[in-house]
């Protein structure tokens, strides 16, 4: 199964005020040089596989960084086809407030066995920037959110064409308009279900839960993850119950919930919580009420970056991923689950 990447994708507003308020010299060279460190302190990809661009002015300066995908060796058809393309063409158009994207998407089987993506002149002009230096452009915003909503759609079309065995096809984006604030990763993935779904004849949902299927295996994520720690979260004993998450992709954390501690793989306890959750039986966890998840695995790669977390109600023997997919679990893995994390506090 294909595994969604994390889209490489940085931005930063630096205002002259703040600089030269903790006595640092404020200046577009100074800045952008900056930026980089921050690209190779989060990511390990080459700064020359990807695209910088910034605007400044005498009081900020605004920079972007995107990797963007070039080729589509993974997007290989390997498997005999077992649907057809139903439609050629297909739009979806949404204009309502904080809500908005338009989107005209062309299908063409093609006599290879790769997808071939043919992107909009707009995105073409962008991508063609050198990757070598620093590009001063105008509405820089607005032409790399362009590009983020270009891989977004890349990477839920990868797992729609792997899952339902499509043909090889050429994709071409006639016409893509988003806006910076209101295109946000669900508006964009809205927008591509429903096309998908007059394409296939599947309803939006249908087509959903078939590419969110494989988020329900413990296998997958332990697969696919880039994961050097763990770090433990537990709902606090002396708060009330409130939201049903106790940390956010976003790093937000609810206020009644509290750290814990890190697992580093190193340890022991690193291998026991992997054990645990590996643990193959009969997936079967009887849910007699609503899940309280008290609490949670946070899995990060190297960089402090999340790779996935695991919300847990042991009462239920429920583990609900950042996904709020339902994971499959059994009895015995969670009670081997649960000894451990109890024996680490």
């Amino acid at each position: 199964m294909v595994k969604r990447e994390r889209i490489q994708y940085l931005n930063k507003l630096i205002r002259r005020e703040e600089t030269l308020q903790i006595g640092l010299p404020f200046s577009v060279q100074n800045e952008l040089d900056k930026s980089l460190d921050d690209w190779r302190y989060k990511f390990s990809g080459h700064l020359n596989e990807t695209i910088k661009v910034f605007e400044s002015s005498y009081s900020s300066i605004h920079w972007y960084i995107i990797k963007p995908t070039n080729e589509f060796v993974d997007f290989t058809i390997t498997k005999e086809p077992s649907h057809k393309i139903n439609l050629l063409k297909e739009s979806y158009r949404l204009k309502i407030p904080h809500h908005f994207i338009e989107l005209d998407l062309e299908f063409e089987e093609n006599n290879t066995n790769q997808i071939q993506w043919i992107d909009t002149i707009e995105d073409e002009e962008t991508l063609n920037l050198s990757r070598k230096e620093y590009h001063n452009i105008e509405n820089p915003s607005t032409k790399m959110k362009q590009l983020v909503v270009r891989e977004q759609m890349i990477q839920l079309l990868k797992e729609i064409w792997e899952v339902y065995k499509l043909p090889a096809t050429t994709i071409k984006i006639k016409h893509k308009r988003v806006h910076f604030v209101d295109s946000s990763p669900g508006i964009v993935e809205k927008a591509i279900l429903e096309i998908m779904s007059k394409v296939l004849l599947e309803t939006p949902d249908q087509i959903k839960a078939a590419i969110e299927n494989k988020f329900k295996s413990i296998p997958y994520y332990f697969t696919t993850m880039n994961y050097n720690s763990i770090d433990v979260y537990e709902r606090n004993p002396n708060s009330k119950f409130k939201a049903d998450k106790l940390i956010y992709t976003n790093e937000y954390q609810d206020p009644t919930s509290r750290y814990v501690g890190r697992i580093s793989s190193n340890e022991n306890k690193f291998k026991q919580i992997k054990e645990a959750l590996l643990i193959n039986r009969e997936k079967k966890s009887a849910i007699m009420m609503a899940p309280q998840y008290k609490d949670a695995l946070v899995f990060r790669d190297n960089k402090e970056n999340i790779e996935a977390i695991f919300h847990l109600c042991f009462d239920t023997n429920n583990i609900q991923n950042e996904k709020r997919i339902i994971m499959e679990t059994n009895e015995i893995q969670m009670k081997k689950l649960n000894q451990v994390l109890k024996s680490s506090r």
